[in-house]
């Protein structure tokens, strides 16, 4: 396993994640009570702050506040591109806005819309952390849009160091702002929270754990499927439909190496094992009934020894073909089974096979 590189910034990596899980756990069972403080000492501050229940709708609100504004241009981070529907720039070119380069996103004229993420939310002072290349974009517009989970809040700023040092390494530190309003009196400070789900998480007691992460990555970066066929995998395999053809979930092999790295000890093996179990209860009753009558011939020997390779092999490709995928053939069955074969070998039977 590759071990993530957020263990050398601390002397008792154990301790830390120990320390880290309590501070979400806490954090995830008065959640309501953190996002209205956050929300009550940010609007002191200057910022202005709206409740999204899906990024489909924080696309919309999006665009409404850039016809309100009146703004010319517009620039985008890349973690608020994987957030927001990727027909946004599309949507806001129609209104007349143009992209400035990803290049060069800081600009010197005015009505700049400028969306990016916000790492973290600080309920206890209102303030919005911004990290990476967030600080670019976010200096770059007269309206500043930051994207913010729900789960992004976290109690006081004095857990602050704690989580950062999740997302950095001693010889690559984290560089990050702590906003406490708009930076000038013309400039809009605008959070978009966004709940996307996470809400009906929370009366189960293991899928409430996913509202815990902090979206690290760290078990993106220790995952081998991530490595071979570059899927975001654990987090975004879990919360994906259960109805969805040739579902993600299937690809996991189960190591464990993402329960491991987590920094806040969410226990997603078992997450994925449950997920699993939901995606197979969702396939077709139909699907079930085949199944079930597979195997139960497969179990009779009678019966199977009279059913082909050929005829075998078909109804192997049917049942699994969604699961499977494109990712191999199905290898031939053999004409004779092994029962079959064992008489021959051994005499046992006179009769022609």
């Amino acid at each position: 396993m590759t071990k993530p590189a957020y263990l050398e910034n601390f002397s008792n990596p154990s301790l830390a994640r120990k320390r880290a899980s309590y501070i979400r756990e806490i954090t995830v069972s008065n959640l309501e009570k953190h996002l209205k403080d956050f929300e009550t000492n940010f609007s002191k501050k200057g910022g202005h702050l709206i409740w999204c229940a899906t990024y489909d709708d924080a696309q919309n609100e999006i665009i409404r506040l850039a016809e309100k504004f009146s703004l010319k241009k517009f620039n985008l981070s890349a973690k608020a591109t994987s957030k927001l529907p990727q027909s946004l720039p599309g949507k806001l070119e129609n209104l007349g806005l143009e992209i400035i380069s990803k290049k060069n996103p800081i600009s010197e004229e005015k009505r700049v819309l400028s969306i990016s993420e916000a790492a973290f939310l600080i309920a206890e002072s209102g303030n919005a952390i911004i990290t990476g290349e967030a600080l670019n974009f976010f200096a770059a517009g007269q309206a500043s849009i930051l994207i913010a989970d729900i789960n992004k809040v976290i109690p006081s700023g004095k857990d602050l160091p704690l989580f950062l040092d999740f997302f950095s390494s001693p010889e690559k530190p984290l560089p990050f702002q702590m906003l406490s309003g708009p930076l000038s009196p013309t400039q809009r400070l605008i959070v978009i929270l966004v709940d996307g789900g996470k809400t009906d998480l929370l009366p189960d007691p293991l899928k409430r754990q996913l509202v815990s992460c902090i979206d690290c990555m760290q078990c993106v970066s220790v995952c081998p499927i991530n490595l071979t066929e570059q899927i975001q995998f654990p987090v975004k395999s879990i919360t994906t439909p259960d109805n969805v053809i040739q579902h993600p979930v299937y690809s996991c092999t189960l190591c464990g190496n993402c329960t491991l790295a987590c920094p806040v000890k969410i226990d997603l093996q078992t997450l994925l094992i449950m997920k699993r179990k939901d995606v197979f209860s969702a396939e077709s009753k139909k699907k079930h009934v085949l199944t079930k009558i597979f195997r139960f011939t497969m179990l009779k020997t009678n019966i199977a020894n009279r059913i082909g390779g050929k005829l075998k092999k078909l109804l192997l490709r049917y049942l699994i073909k969604e699961t499977w995928g494109k990712r191999g053939g199905i290898p031939d069955s053999t004409p004779r089974s092994f029962n079959q074969l064992w008489k021959v070998v051994n005499n046992y039977s006179t009769k022609k096979l």
